[in-house]
Formats: structure tokens, sequence, C-alpha cells
């Protein structure tokens, strides 16, 4: 499995962190038809590689709880490469937006 920080799946597949389940399985069909190893016979060890990245990518952004457990595990990490001022930053954006919402409602 690859590090978290190493690979972010939604770069991986092309698609924004607010993707569809849809979305991911159309990205995954299309990247894996293109970088199938049966595919790519000149470079298959790479292109081997690359499929099974594809691979780990869908198996677990398709899945729900997979998916939530991998973005919480990206926001701390995120937030590990972030310096104080900038996670201060975030912290009170999402509390502005959150307040905002309550009043809107």
């Amino acid at each position: 499995m690859a590090r978290l920080g190493s690979v972010d799946f939604y770069s991986l597949l092309g698609l924004e962190r607010d993707a569809s389940g849809e979305d991911i399985s159309r990205a995954f069909k299309r990247l894996a038809k293109l970088h199938h190893p049966d595919r790519n016979p000149d470079d298959a060890a790479a292109a081997a590689a690359r499929f099974a990245a594809i691979q780990e990518a869908h198996e677990c952004l398709s899945v729900a709880e997979r998916r939530l457990c991998f973005d919480e595990a990206r926001a701390l990490w995120l937030d590990s490469q972030l310096g104080w001022e900038e996670v201060l930053l975030r912290d009170r954006q999402k509390r502005v937006a959150a307040e905002s919402e309550a009043e809107a409602e």
C-alpha cells in the first residue's frame, strides 16, 4: 500500500476531492484500460506499477469507509506539512464557514 503523502489517490485518478462514486469508477476504467500491462508490452514493468497504483486508488476511494479514513489521514498529513499559521488560518476559515451555514439555516 502506498504511504500517505507519497500518493494522492484523487490526483492519481485525475479527480477532485468531491468526486462521486460514479466519477471514481469512470476514471478507474479509463485509466485501467490505458495503463494495463497487456496494452503496454514494450514497457510492461512500468505499466504494471501504474496499473497497481490505479487499482489501489480505486479500491480505497470506491469504498465509503476506506475513503473516509483516507480523507482523514490525508487531512492530518496535510496539516503536518503546513506551518502553524496555515493550520490556524484553515481552522478559522472552517469555523467561519460553519457559523455562516448555521446562520443561514
